[in-house]
């Protein structure tokens, strides 16, 4: 049967994982599994969370969705926070089943680790939206934000942010590996050392993204043999988003143009006025219909390119989705 797990104080659980141990093992029939998270005193939940180990039979409808019931805004340190917990030799921070979606959640990292960090590995028919990546860093291998394994189709990221990705190696922002009807719609990579979109033998759809700086050069968009992107809309800031075809691309504008903030460690991913990416994008409607920040797109004449739609100073209106409400102010953030 489908069932509602809360976590945070006062709740049921006190930690995340002790929550997914909860859900039944064999998802065949369950419903929908919905894990609601609540903030702590500090907002954070400290440890890896597994999502993969003793669950079978996932499917369309049977499965478990994460979601973060305070906002994050887009904003580094806020919001509902999985921080990981090095040293490890290798390790995923949070690690998730088939089918699995996740809304509205910080990942981070607590120092430097000895190897190759993944703060979110997925697996197939999987649906991100809002979470936000940052400040992951690695001495003995180059981690990986988003980072889907060998098998498995349909894995869609909307309207995600991944910032500060370092390492001694290449430092992916969001690795694709093999399947098809992949999805990466409207997300923001900045100040990463490797690839903000790395792909091997995949189909995917890349449509309204911004990638900023990359340390090693030219991998705004990267792929190895076996990878079929389609690129639309896309803007980088080396020369990558228009070797692909598509429409709508641009090249060679930098991250301090659009962003309130574009110094690695101190990021600020919302656009600034003026933004090559505002109004650049496309509908990507029925998927993305609001920003990060749960404000609805568009507001101009089409989709801002990336996670945040630049709303003037002043204007009132109400956040959608989940772990927003209430009337603000679009200069609030």
């Amino acid at each position: 049967m489908a069932a509602t797990y809360t976590v945070g104080t006062g709740k049921t659980y006190s930690t995340i994982q002790s929550a997914v141990d909860a859900v039944p093992g064999d998802l065949s029939g369950q419903g929908i599994q919905t894990i609601k998270i609540y903030a702590t005193a500090a907002s954070k939940y400290t440890g890896n969370v597994d999502a993969v180990t003793g669950f079978t039979n996932a499917g369309a409808s049977d499965y478990i969705h994460i979601i973060g019931m305070v906002s994050h805004k887009g904003i580094r340190n806020m919001g509902i926070i999985i921080e990981g917990q090095p040293p490890h030799a290798g390790y995923n921070i949070l690690n998730v089943v088939d089918y699995t979606r996740i809304d509205n959640i910080a990942i981070t990292q607590n120092g430097t680790n000895n190897a190759g960090t993944i703060a979110l590995n997925f697996q197939a028919n999987n649906i991100f939206r809002k979470v936000i990546i940052y400040d992951i860093d690695c001495n003995g291998g180059g981690p990986n934000g988003y980072y889907s394994t060998f098998n498995g189709n349909n894995k869609y990221l909307y309207n995600c942010m991944i910032m500060n990705m370092t390492g001694t190696i290449d430092a992916r922002a969001m690795y694709f590996r093999n399947g098809t009807g992949h999805k990466c719609y409207n997300c923001t990579a900045h100040n990463q050392k490797g690839a903000g979109i790395y792909l091997r033998d995949v189909t995917i759809n890349i449509t309204n993204c911004y990638i900023g700086t990359v340390t090693l050069g030219n991998q705004g968009i990267y792929k190895l043999s076996g990878a079929n992107p389609t690129v639309n809309h896309t803007i980088t800031k080396d020369a990558t988003a228009t070797n692909w075809g598509g429409s709508g691309n641009q090249i060679n504008k930098q991250p301090s143009d659009q962003f309130q903030n574009a110094n690695a460690g101190s990021e600020n991913l919302h656009l600034k006025n003026g933004a090559d990416c505002i109004d650049a994008g496309t509908s990507t409607a029925p998927d993305v219909t609001e920003d990060i920040n749960g404000y609805p797109r568009p507001y101009g004449a089409n989709y801002d390119v990336g996670a945040d739609e630049m709303y003037p100073s002043g204007v009132n209106l109400t956040r959608l989705g989940i772990g927003f409400s209430g009337t603000i102010k679009s200069n609030a953030i």
